[in-house]
């Protein structure tokens, strides 16, 4: 069975544990990752390489992530401020939307 290639958006504590757990399940290749504070990404892609065996690419920007890695699905996981701005890029682009918590920060989104 093909693994589903899936793109984290956010690489800090819950972006990581996520990315890692999503590792665990067998079903999840991370192939790629994203922060605006680079060394973040890059830190988890070579914490990432080491259980899966690939290393993601590491980016700072998500709609450049989304263009290059074009992952089948996203795992938003940065400032909650972000997560609808990103999901909408992301669904735009026909990329599946997963987000660590509710959808709006306020009602107008």
């Amino acid at each position: 069975m093909d693994k589903i290639k899936v793109a984290f958006c956010g690489c800090g504590g819950r972006g990581g544990w996520l990315s890692k757990t999503a590792i665990q399940t067998g079903e999840y290749e991370v192939v790629a990752v994203c922060d605006p504070l680079f060394d973040r990404a890059e830190k988890l892609a070579d914490e990432l390489a080491e259980k899966q065996g690939l290393k993601p690419l590491a980016f700072a920007d998500y709609k450049e992530m989304f263009e290059v890695a074009k992952p089948y699905c996203t795992i938003i996981a940065c400032s909650w401020e972000d997560h609808v701005k990103i999901a909408v890029d992301a669904m735009k682009r026909g990329i599946l939307v997963g987000m660590e918590v509710g959808g709006a920060y306020n009602e107008q989104e």
